[in-house]
Formats: structure tokens, sequence, C-alpha cells
């Protein structure tokens, strides 16, 4: 037990030794980080409540939109409807 314990403190402690770094990024680093933030992937995300309507998000405003349960067959009518209201109460 005592060999265990000693084990695992010795392991948290090169852990915590190996990820204490001052280092600043490098320029390459810094690159991906702005690319990542600048980019809309995953902007949108859907979801559906099991009973059939599907909902899609925009994480960036906050606006929710869904399409009906009973959409026709023909892709091309389907149409999101915004469920949350026009006006944005976080601005206001």
């Amino acid at each position: 037990m005592k060999n265990a314990l000693l084990g695992f403190l010795m392991a948290t402690c090169m852990f915590l030794m190996i990820g204490a770094t001052n280092e600043e990024p490098n320029v390459e680093e810094r690159q991906i980080v702005v690319e990542c933030e600048a980019s809309e992937n995953g902007r949108y995300q859907g979801f559906g409540d099991g009973a059939g309507y599907r909902y899609m998000i925009d994480t960036q405003t906050g606006e929710l939109y869904h399409i009906p349960a009973k959409i026709s067959k023909d892709k091309k009518n389907r149409v999101w409807n915004r469920v949350s209201a026009e006006s944005n109460f976080i601005e206001e």
C-alpha cells in the first residue's frame, strides 16, 4: 500500500513539473489559435427533442430555429423557422 501511494505521488509531481513551463508560444502556435478563433466551424449546432422537432442554435448569437415534425419529403421546401425573439435581451 505504501509503495502504491508513493508511486502515485511521484507520478503526480512528475506531471506537474512537466506541465509547468514559462515559455511563450511560438509564431506557428499563435497562428493556429488565431485561425481556430476565426473559424465558423461549430457555429450552428443541431439537435432533436424526440417528438420529431429538429432544432438548430446559432452559438454566437443564441438564436434558436426549428423545423416542424411534419415536413414534406421535398428537401427544397424545408424552412428553418425562428423560435427565439427578434430582440436580443442581452444587448438591451
